[in-house]
């Protein structure tokens, strides 16, 4: 746990849901689309060793959305991870 939250919580929204919901959005998007993550600086920038397992989180969805946005270029699909907090 932490703060609360389960490592399965974490690990389910910040990593699990935006591949699934990745893997079903592209079958039915237009070529020349976007697709954009939220992420955080903490993924760059861990400072707290009680954020362990966020960060691994969030360093796993920008590490998910570079082989997405490699995967879909071809088809002219943009995929872009934004970390408002940088």
């Amino acid at each position: 746990m932490v703060g609360g939250t389960s490592d399965k919580q974490i690990i389910a929204v910040n990593v699990r849901d935006v591949y699934v919901a990745a893997l079903v959005a592209v079958k039915h998007l237009p070529v020349g689309v976007r697709i954009i993550s939220i992420s955080g600086n903490m993924a760059n920038n861990a400072g707290e060793s009680q954020a362990t397992l966020y960060v691994m989180s969030k360093s796993a969805l920008q590490g998910f959305t570079r082989g997405l946005a490699c995967g879909l270029g071809s088809i002219n699909i943009t995929v872009n991870v934004c970390s408002p907090d940088q």
